[in-house]
């Protein structure tokens, strides 16, 4: 039995949701002119107020400078994240999404993301929006742009979720009988296939005595596919690509 080898790595506090959605809700980039165009009507003739316009401009140059000096502090938190990542695996670059994207980043194709909070997909959106602007490696300019373009559907798990819980796997539960494992971006899942329907029965017993929720995992007996046709291949393609 092969299995592709993972490490977890806990660092740090994920983002706040509510936190990143304020920063970046309503963002926009905007020019406001405040001068009267030769041959304009006077503003005695205008209806908003000089006076008020020209507080309404200001208001809007602070907004941009707000926007860019969270767009700074955005890309200051990925960097300060992704030097606590020892290589730049899929399965990194998702977690590092997870930690900065508000809404529950559960996982991502190139069809749709997962998100346990799908109202906040608005959200997401604009903070990959400004992370894309960040100085980014060919793999995290197209996750970010990705994850502004596909479909969200509703996770049950964040992808920090599933990390954890592969680990706790892969360190404590035995793999014999196992024939392939894996965290499914396209399933919201932990995806095994076995032998057997015995050594599944021993696996799903044992993972949930150390906390992995049964619905997090999908189980299935291998009925003749062999590592790695079956998910790896799947993360291969995906990986190209992404």
């Amino acid at each position: 039995m092969a299995v592709r080898a993972r490490t977890w790595f806990a660092y740090g506090e994920r983002g706040t949701d509510s936190g990143n959605a304020r920063m970046f809700a309503g963002a926009r980039s905007v020019r406001c002119g405040c001068h009267r165009a030769k041959g304009a009507p006077s503003t005695s003739a205008v209806r908003v107020p000089r006076a008020g316009f020209l507080i309404a401009c200001a208001l809007l140059g602070q907004a941009q400078e707000v926007h860019a000096r969270a767009t700074i502090d955005l890309c200051a938190q990925r960097d300060s994240v992704r030097a606590l990542v020892p290589d730049s695996a899929l399965d990194d670059h998702f977690e590092i999404a997870a930690r900065l994207l508000p809404g529950g980043f559960g996982g991502l194709t190139t069809a749709y993301m997962f998100l346990t909070q799908p109202a906040l997909a608005d959200s997401a959106r604009h903070v990959a929006g400004a992370l894309a602007g960040c100085r980014n490696d060919e793999y995290s300019a197209r996750l970010w742009t990705l994850v502004q373009r596909v479909a969200v559907r509703r996770g049950d798990y964040d992808w920090i979720e599933l990390r954890k819980w592969y680990g706790v796997v892969l360190r404590n539960v035995s793999w014999d009988g196992v024939r392939s494992g894996d965290i499914d971006e396209g399933t919201n899942r932990l995806a095994y296939t076995f032998a057997t329907q015995t050594a599944l029965d021993a696996f799903r017993v044992r993972a949930q005595s150390l906390g992995v929720p049964v619905g997090a995992l999908a189980l299935s007996v291998d009925k003749g596919t062999r590592w790695p046709a079956s998910s790896a291949a799947r993360r291969s393609g995906f990986r190209d690509k992404l």
